[in-house]
């Protein structure tokens, strides 16, 4: 009879293995099916590992993003007071430049009458005025 028509007529076939070796792949199974549960485990906590590190990269790059505007504001803050300072700066050169300006011609105007009052006093010696010794 071949195989298929003994398995069909539910002929029992027995199979003699020696103890130590169903004791071996007894082991052998246990072990695997310990392999197998750990591996799950395993998976399992790496990818809770890997979703706790993905959030943290979340937050970090949202934080990353919130910085990166408040430089962007400060800097745009930094640009306006630094454009309002050159401002002020070019308001008090110019009032300097005309302070200069109307104080050297206060001087000019000064020498000017002091040699001509100087020149119409009656008893006035004009030699140190006019450069003669």
């Amino acid at each position: 009879m071949n195989y298929v028509a003994a398995l069909l007529t539910a002929e029992a076939y027995t199979v003699d293995i020696p103890v130590g070796l169903a004791i071996v792949g007894a082991v052998f199974t246990l072990l695997v099916m310990i392999g197998a549960a750990w591996s799950v485990v395993r998976a399992a906590a790496l990818r809770a590992t890997l979703e706790v590190q993905s959030a943290s990269i979340e937050s970090l790059n949202k934080a990353n993003v919130g910085l990166r505007q408040a430089i962007l504001d400060q800097e745009k803050s930094f640009g306006h007071q630094l454009h309002e300072s050159e401002k002020r700066v070019a308001v008090l050169e110019g009032r300097l430049q005309a302070l200069t300006t109307d104080f050297a011609q206060m001087v000019v105007n000064a020498v000017i009458r002091t040699v001509r009052e100087a020149q119409t006093l009656p008893f006035a010696d004009p030699s140190p005025i006019a450069g003669g010794d």
